[in-house]
């Protein structure tokens, strides 16, 4: 039996938490927890330890909209999901890993979580050039080649710009490649895409 990802839900609203974690039932995510403020989540962090903490924007007053990534300096490890129940900045919106929809079912939110969850590993990992690049990678990559920006990439792959963003800097990484121009051509030599696919 494959180890189940511990999730901590910090949802105001009891009808999206409780359908949040009918979602997760039957899964390979386990919901350890279910906590209505920020304040109450990190006061229960230490003993909850979970891998992944799903969070309404909305719960998060000014000041730590754009520090919410400091709040959790003591959990490198944790994927951080933005639960969108209302409209949010997308500067708010790029401090998750991942970010779920009302619209979402539970395959799809199965399919952002495991994607943000492999983002994170090879954030921890490392990424030495000459490495190969993942499967994941090399769809972000053929995707970037073909014109699409980080913010595109995302919506097409149903990921965060985060996740965007750190797979980008992988791939720079692991090709010593920096320009799009350059890994356009990168991805033409390695048959990636076509030159037809260039817009």
């Amino acid at each position: 039996m494959t180890r189940q990802n511990k999730v901590l839900i910090v949802e105001h609203s009891p009808i999206v938490a409780e359908g949040l974690k009918n979602m997760f039932e039957n899964s390979d995510y386990r919901v350890i927890a279910i906590l209505p403020t920020l304040e109450s989540a990190l006061e229960r962090m230490p003993a909850l330890k979970p891998d992944i903490l799903v969070l309404n924007p909305i719960l998060l007053d000014f000041s730590q909209r754009l520090k919410l990534r400091h709040l959790f300096r003591d959990y490198p490890h944790l994927l951080l999901a933005a639960m969108q129940t209302f409209y949010c900045e997308q500067s708010v919106l790029a401090q998750f890993h991942t970010v779920l929809c009302l619209e979402d079912n539970a395959v799809r939110i199965a399919t952002k979580l495991k994607n943000a969850l492999e983002s994170i590993s090879h954030e921890e990992e490392g990424t030495p050039i000459g490495s190969e690049l993942s499967v994941r990678e090399k769809e972000v990559l053929k995707a970037i080649s073909k014109g699409y920006t980080s913010k595109q990439v995302a919506d097409l792959m149903h990921l965060s710009v985060h996740t965007v963003i750190t797979h980008r800097k992988n791939i720079s990484n692991k090709t010593g490649i920096k320009t799009v121009s350059g890994l356009t051509l990168y991805a033409l030599l390695n048959h990636l895409i076509d030159e037809n696919e260039i817009q």
